[in-house]
């Protein structure tokens, strides 16, 4: 089974949308949705967003699309059952999958873009399955990971090494303005919502990272090598724990309309 698709994953996910800082219900609060609106939540993982927008408006339809199998069975297990009615789950890859031009409404994701080689790629598609007037809403961060600073020279050295070997953005938030304007969309509106990492949310932020490494041991053992990964792993989480170290991140809420 691909890591990022076992049950620990889809329950680490559902922990760290309990963190206040990742309240998807203050992401989309200024976002309207409306009765018999149709909705592609794509990369919807857990369905977390689908299910913060049904309670918002419990009239929507929701096709909820994943590129894994595994996380789509694993959503239907922990969203809560009422909300069941709402959601058609596809199992699709819309960079490959062809979904049907201009089927929806609004097509929403959720840290998707962060994860992928080809973001504006992947924007495109979900321009493409959006009908004329509809909007995409893109909820991303910026900076995860690397928005860190310690006086520990070591780790910063090979925070900068991982940064140049990353094949992914996690810069992408900052981008999403200037990407939708060369999609043509319209009224493009960005919203920040910075994340400051203390206190309680810190000590939870620490948590996440400890399973986040875990997943990701294979890709920092290749950057870094293994003696030198689990040295990075442990001094990094070490200096925030100690207060050594400071951590922020932003996310960025943008919307945009196929006019």
């Amino acid at each position: 089974m691909y890591v990022l698709e076992s049950d620990h994953e889809a329950l680490r996910l559902e922990k760290q949308n309990k963190i206040s800082l990742y309240s998807i219900a203050e992401e989309i609060k200024e976002i309207d949705f409306y009765d018999d609106e149709k909705i592609a939540d794509i990369g919807c993982g857990t369905c977390g967003l689908s299910s913060e927008i049904i309670y918002k408006n419990s009239n929507v339809s929701i096709t909820a699309i994943d590129q894994s199998e595994i996380r789509l069975q694993q959503a239907k297990k922990i969203i809560n059952p009422n909300h069941l009615k709402n959601i058609d789950f596809v199992h699709a890859d819309i960079m490959r999958d062809k979904l049907k031009t201009d089927s929806f409404n609004t097509v929403v994701n959720r840290f998707v873009l962060h994860h992928v080689e080809q973001p504006k790629e992947l924007l495109s598609s979900m321009y493409r399955i959006l009908d004329d007037g509809g909007r995409l809403i893109t909820i991303d961060s910026d900076g995860i990971l690397f928005n860190y600073y310690s006086s520990n020279k070591w780790v910063m050295k090979k925070l900068d090494l991982i940064k140049k070997s990353f094949k992914i953005d996690m810069y992408i938030g900052r981008k999403l303005r200037s990407y939708y304007h060369d999609l043509g969309l319209k009224n493009v509106d960005v919203r920040m919502i910075p994340m400051h990492f203390t206190g309680q949310e810190l000590i939870s932020e620490v948590e996440q990272y400890q399973d986040r490494f875990k997943f990701m041991k294979k890709i920092f053992d290749k950057i870094l090598g293994q003696q030198d990964n689990l040295r990075f792993k442990t001094e990094y989480l070490d200096d925030l724990r100690t207060g050594k170290a400071e951590l922020f991140y932003n996310k960025f809420i943008v919307q945009g309309f196929k006019l």
